[in-house]
């Protein structure tokens, strides 16, 4: 009778105990693979990624290159000069410097109506090039035989520019079309960057009956992006994402930092306050996995990875968020409400400071000086 007892006290405890709710799978028929370190919190299907590494295969290969033999001037890299070529350039253009400021000093006042100015040219040789009206050749070797002066015609000087450039700048403004110029009379054309591609811009003159800009005013045309904004087999990972409609043309340089994390879905900031805001970009950074599996932001034109989800990330700051110039804006708001930072196109704070790196010596202010 007493084991009887006992029996029918454990079955009763069992009857009465709350059944245990089953664990959510840790993947689901949307996504049969979850990131590397991402999960899933209760029944929800959004991915959380609140931390992970940096790559340290980026960060090694960044130092090495640091490290390795540097031009020095700072063109000299992208000219495929060695770093003695480099060395030899600038200490030609050093002496030179005294006289290169002696005669644009001299030249307005000696011609006026016919010097324009002047510029370095770095290809195919360097020289100091000087623009004038008329008589070019001529008119420079009045004042100097230097060989590394060089002369040449300008056809249109920054007042011409800026008038022939107006009524189209008005156009562009007005249908809402990123794009910068420059008014330097030093160059033969006058390089427009649009923040639109080609088929798309002349697509968009075609509608409003524009035609060609004259001369000197030659377009050019930003890529179209290679990358979805979100790789189609992560895209149910997240509840929303938003980028700028237009290419990034101008980009302000003090340094913004943050962690980026994901958050059931939403892609936010955290501050050093503590403090989450949703996370927006420039067209050019969208999300995929990278090689080790990370979900990460990706260059949409190159497909290099900036960083990952999870980390501390570096961007050029501040951004602004244009309303009515951003893809997405209103679902992710939707989706994920909070404050919005543009972090524009972020990477890896360590890669970051691996390229600049900085001192963490603390120096002492000198003494003060005696009276």
């Amino acid at each position: 009778m007493r084991g009887v007892f006992l029996l029918s006290v454990l079955l009763a405890g069992c009857a009465t105990a709350p059944p245990i709710p089953p664990r959510p799978a840790p993947v689901t028929p949307h996504h049969p693979v979850l990131p590397t370190g991402a999960r899933m919190i209760g029944t929800s299907t959004f991915a959380t990624v609140l931390n992970a590494p940096p790559d340290l295969a980026a960060i090694a290969a960044q130092r090495a290159e640091r490290a390795g033999p540097q031009p020095y001037h700072y063109y000299g890299k992208e000219l495929g000069l060695t770093p003695r070529q480099s060395a030899q350039a600038q200490a030609e253009q050093g002496r030179l410097a005294l006289e290169l400021g002696t005669l644009r000093n001299r030249l307005p006042q000696l011609e006026p109506g016919n010097y324009v100015d002047s510029m370095l040219r770095h290809e195919p040789t360097w020289a100091y090039v000087f623009f004038f009206r008329r008589d070019a050749e001529a008119t420079l070797r009045r004042y100097t035989k230097e060989p590394k002066f060089e002369a040449a015609m300008a056809r249109f000087d920054s007042k011409d520019r800026e008038r022939l450039i107006a009524p189209w700048a008005a156009r562009w403004r007005g249908a809402g079309l990123p794009f910068t110029y420059g008014l330097d009379a030093v160059y033969p054309t006058m390089d427009v960057q649009l923040g639109i591609s080609e088929a798309a811009y002349r697509a968009l003159a075609a509608a409003r009956g524009w035609g060609a800009p004259p001369e000197p005013i030659r377009l050019k045309y930003s890529a179209v992006p290679v990358l979805p904004a979100v790789d189609p087999a992560r895209a149910a990972l997240l509840r929303g994402f938003a980028h700028e409609k237009y290419a990034t043309l101008m980009q302000l340089e003090a340094l913004g930092t943050g962690k980026l994390i994901l958050r059931d879905g939403c892609l936010k900031v955290e501050g050093h306050d503590g403090l989450e805001k949703v996370a927006v970009f420039h067209l050019e950074t969208g999300v995929a996995l990278d090689k080790q599996g990370y979900l990460a932001l990706v260059d949409r034109m190159t497909g290099k990875v900036r960083g990952r989800i999870g980390e501390m990330l570096a961007w050029g700051a501040p951004n602004a968020i244009p309303e009515k110039g951003m893809v997405g804006l209103e679902e992710l708001r939707a989706a994920c409400p909070g404050e919005l930072i543009n972090i524009g196109n972020p990477e890896s704070h360590a890669i970051f400071r691996a390229r600049y790196p900085q001192s963490r010596t603390p120096v002492s202010p000198p003494p003060p000086p005696r009276n």
